[in-house]
C-alpha cells in the first residue's frame, strides 16, 4: 500500500501518453487534454510528491480512503486501455470501409470530419446529448471516452475534498508564517487607495492618517494575501519531483508523428514519471486530513460532516453576487480540470460557472473583518456575512429597534411596546390585531450600536440625512467584501505573483491623477 496511489497514477499517465499516438484520440486534442487533466490532478493532490507530502503518506492512517483512490485510478487505467483497444478496432473498421466504398467514404469525410465531440443532429435538427452519442449501440469508442471523462470528474471532486479537509491546518501554518513587512508594496497600495477613497483626492500614503479599524482592514488584507501565497508555495511543493510528459509540437510541413516528451523544466531519463534530481521545492510538510474527511468504499463518493462536497450544492452570499469579482480562467471546451490562479488548487471545470467560481473565491478569501473598535478578535477573518454580523452583535454592544414600514418615513422605535401602540393607533384599519405579533417580528432589527458610518468611505457624511441602520450595515458589508478582493494574487502568464505589477500600475494611476 506504501506507493499504491503513486504507481496507479503513473500508470494512468503512461496510458494517456500512448493515446497521443492514436489519431482518432487526438481529434480536437482529446488525448492531450486528458493527459493535461491527469497531470493537473497529480499536481493538485500530491499523488506523486516526495516523502511526507505524498498522498500515499498523508493517507497512511486512512487505509479505506487510500484504497478507494487506488481502485479509482486502477479503474481509470482499465478504461483507458479499453479506449485504446476500441480506437484500434475503429481504425481498422474505418480502413475496411474505405476500401469497400471509397466514394461513399469520401463524401462522409467531406460532410463531417471525425470528432469525439460530434454534433450529429436528430431528424428534427436538434442537437443530441453527448452521452447519447456515446452509447454502446452507436460507438464503443465514444462510450469509452465518455466514461474516462466521468472518471476524471470523480477524481476532481476527490481532489477538492482532500484540499478542503486540510484547509484549517494549512491556514494555521500560513498565519504562523505571516510577516506584514514582506507585503510593503501591497500595504502602500491599499493605504493609498483607502486614503483616496476617504478624502476624494490623492495624498501621501501615510498610514498614521488611518484610524484603528481602517488599519485593521489593511492588515487583514495582507494576511489574506499571505494565505494565498502560502497556498501557492504549498501547491508547488506537492508538484515537486513529478515530471509531466507533453507532446512535442509538430513542425510545419512535417509528417512525423508527435511523440511524448518531458517538459523542459523537469528532468527525466525514461518513459515513466519520476523524481527530478536537480530542482527541489522544499518547505511543504504533510497536512493531516481532518476527521471529517471520508470516502465511501462501496460507492466511491465523497463526504464531509460539515457540508456536502458536491459543487452543485454551493450557495454564494447575496453580497458576493453584488460585488464585482474577477472572471474565472477561460478553458478549452472539453477541459475537465483547471488550476485556480489564486490558490493553485485543481478544480473541476464546472467551477468556472459564475456562481460556483464566486463561491470558491469567497471561501478562500474569508472576506469579512470586524469593523468595530476595541475588538477582542480584531484579525479574525469571517467566511460569511452571517458569521460576521453575529460576531458584531454578540461580542459587541448591540441595539434592537422596530421600523414601521407602513409610515412613509420609516419611523423607528427602540421599545417593542411603543411600536405595538403606534401600530394599533395609526394603522388599525390596515393591520388586524391578530397580525401584530407577526408584524413585530418582521419589523425587528438588531445592529451593532457603535456603527455610525462606513470605515471605507465615511458614508453617510455628518451633514447628510440619517440613514436606516440596517441599510448602513448592508452597505458596510458590501464595501468590506469589495475591499478584501484587493488581496487576490492574480498571476501572469508564467504563474508568478504580480505584486510588483500591481504596484507599478498604481504608481501610474497616481501620477495620472
Amino acid at each position: 500500500m506504501e506507493r499504491g496511489i503513486k504507481e496507479a497514477a503513473q500508470q494512468c499517465v503512461g496510458l494517456f501518453t500512448r493515446c497521443l499516438e492514436i489519431p482518432p484520440l487526438m481529434e480536437n486534442e482529446w488525448a492531450e487534454n486528458r493527459l493535461a487533466d491527469m497531470n493537473l490532478w497529480i499536481s493538485g493532490t500530491g499523488a506523486c510528491a516526495r516523502g511526507r507530502a505524498s498522498l500515499d503518506s498523508r493517507l497512511a492512517s486512512r487505509p479505506e480512503a487510500h484504497d478507494v483512490i487506488v481502485n479509482l485510478l486502477r479503474l481509470l487505467s482499465t478504461m483507458i486501455d479499453e479506449c485504446l483497444k476500441q480506437s484500434k478496432i475503429q481504425d481498422v473498421s474505418h480502413i475496411s470501409h474505405n476500401e469497400e466504398d471509397p466514394a461513399s467514404s469520401e463524401n462522409e469525410r467531406q460532410g463531417r470530419a471525425f470528432s469525439p465531440w460530434s454534433d450529429d443532429s436528430s431528424s428534427d435538427g436538434q442537437l443530441m446529448d453527448r452521452h447519447e452519442l456515446r452509447n454502446p449501440s452507436r460507438n464503443l469508442l465514444y462510450e469509452s471516452m465518455y466514461d474516462i471523462e466521468l472518471m476524471m470528474d470523480q477524481l476532481s471532486r476527490i481532489a477538492v475534498a482532500i484540499r478542503r479537509s486540510v484547509r484549517r491546518s494549512r491556514l494555521q501554518k500560513a498565519d504562523q508564517l505571516f510577516n506584514a513587512s514582506e507585503h510593503q508594496k501591497l500595504e502602500g497600495h491599499l493605504v493609498g487607495m483607502l486614503l483616496c477613497q476617504l478624502n476624494g483626492r490623492i495624498q501621501e500614503r501615510d498610514p498614521s492618517q488611518l484610524n484603528e479599524v481602517q488599519l485593521r482592514l489593511v492588515h487583514c488584507n495582507l494576511k489574506r494575501r499571505n494565505r494565498f501565497l502560502y497556498s501557492q508555495r504549498h501547491a508547488m511543493g506537492l508538484d515537486a519531483g513529478y515530471v509531466r510528459r507533453t507532446p512535442v509540437p509538430k513542425p510545419a510541413g512535417s509528417a512525423q508523428k508527435e511523440t511524448p516528451q518531458e517538459s523542459p523544466c523537469w528532468e527525466s531519463s525514461n518513459n515513466s514519471p519520476m523524481h527530478a534530481n536537480n530542482t527541489v521545492i522544499t518547505g511543504t510538510s504533510a497536512s493531516g486530513l481532518s476527521d471529517d474527511f471520508h470516502l465511501s468504499q462501496s460507492r466511491h463518493t465523497v463526504h464531509q460532516k460539515d457540508h456536502a462536497i458536491s459543487i452543485t450544492s454551493s450557495a454564494v452570499s447575496t453580497t458576493a453576487r453584488e460585488v464585482d469579482y474577477p472572471r474565472p480562467p477561460q478553458l478549452k471546451d472539453d477541459a475537465r480540470l483547471f488550476r485556480c490562479p489564486c490558490c493553485c488548487e485543481a478544480l473541476p471545470a464546472k467551477m468556472t460557472d459564475e456562481i460556483r467560481w464566486r463561491k470558491h473565491i469567497e471561501d478562500d478569501l474569508s472576506p469579512y473583518t470586524c469593523v468595530l473598535a476595541s475588538c477582542d478578535q480584531p484579525y479574525v477573518l469571517f467566511n460569511t456575512e452571517d458569521s460576521w454580523r453575529q460576531h458584531m452583535l454578540k461580542d459587541h454592544n448591540s441595539m434592537t429597534y422596530w421600523t414601521c414600514f407602513a409610515c412613509g418615513d420609516g419611523k423607528q422605535f427602540s421599545r417593542r411596546k411603543d411600536f405595538v401602540q403606534h401600530t394599533k393607533f395609526f394603522h388599525a384599519a390596515t393591520v388586524p390585531l391578530a397580525h401584530i405579533p407577526v408584524l413585530v417580528e418582521l419589523s425587528k432589527k438588531t445592529i451593532p450600536s457603535e456603527i455610525r458610518h462606513c470605515p471605507l468611505c465615511n458614508w453617510p457624511k455628518a451633514d447628510e440625512v440619517e440613514v436606516e441602520k440596517d441599510a448602513l450595515l448592508n452597505h458596510i458589508a458590501k464595501e468590506v467584501h469589495s475591499f478584501s478582493l484587493r488581496a487576490l494574487p492574480w498571476a501572469d502568464d508564467n504563474g508568478q505573483e504580480i505584486d510588483e505589477n500591481i504596484y507599478n500600475s498604481s504608481e501610474k494611476v497616481y501620477d495620472w491623477l
